[in-house]
């Protein structure tokens, strides 16, 4: 391939334990050098955690950048995508003409805002706040948490989950010979594991957990059907 191209053709067994690594990295990279169970919603807590996914979403580009430098990884097969530029694979440029490119910018936040509409016509409805009132929260919060809170869960959190479990796991699933289907699902159920945390640092029941775990696999689906 070209200098300027990459070949990503993993096996399949080393495309699900090279996502499974990205996934592993996210979360371990909030926990790793920590002593006990951080409070999540701490502004300190909030701050050192923009930090390290940060770090792990440089080190999920690591991961990939091994997994097309690595040629025992690669398979042979004549069915293999043809190499193509980094941004191609991770879907920061795509060689679309001008309109497809429109929808492609505008129908997926069409599609993903139908799915909020429910709940925001119920919330109207029963004259409720459009955000809990956990976000909407000031008075008495130190070191202005509650726009942290917001930073963390409407910008910070949305960005670097896309970049490591769509842009970068995407990639190395369907390359490896997984139909779109089963690329969707593995990445969809590594993103949802990926939450299981959250028993600890918030505290929640199992339950809680099970269920959270449902809904962000079923949007971790979504999200990854609309990547590719």
């Amino acid at each position: 391939s070209s200098p300027a191209h990459m070949l990503l053709c993993l096996t399949p067994w080393w495309a699900v334990f090279a996502a499974a690594a990205i996934s592993a990295l996210f979360v371990g990279c909030l926990y790793v050098g920590v002593r006990g169970v951080p409070n999540r919603d701490d502004p300190a807590v909030i701050k050192q955690r923009f930090v390290r996914v940060g770090v792990a979403s440089a080190l999920a580009l690591v991961v990939v950048g091994i997994a097309a430098s690595v040629p025992a990884l690669q398979r042979s097969d004549p069915t293999c995508p043809a190499p193509a530029s980094a941004a191609r694979w991770l879907g920061v440029a795509a060689p679309l003409p001008t309109d497809a490119l429109l929808l492609a910018l505008l129908l997926p936040p069409a599609l993903t805002a139908v799915l909020f509409f429910g709940p925001l016509v119920h919330c109207w409805l029963d004259n409720e706040p459009l955000l809990s009132d956990p976000l909407l929260r000031e008075s008495g919060d130190p070191a202005g948490g509650a726009r942290l809170r917001r930073a963390r869960n409407l910008l910070v959190g949305p960005l670097v989950e896309e970049w490591t479990f769509r842009a970068c796991s995407c990639p190395l699933l369907s390359s490896a010979g997984y139909s779109d289907a089963q690329a969707v699902w593995l990445s969809a159920v590594l993103f949802g594991a990926a939450h299981i945390h959250h028993r600890y640092d918030a505290k929640v029941p199992w339950v809680a957990v099970l269920l959270q775990f449902v809904y962000t696999s079923l949007f971790g689906a979504y999200s990854s059907y609309l990547f590719l």
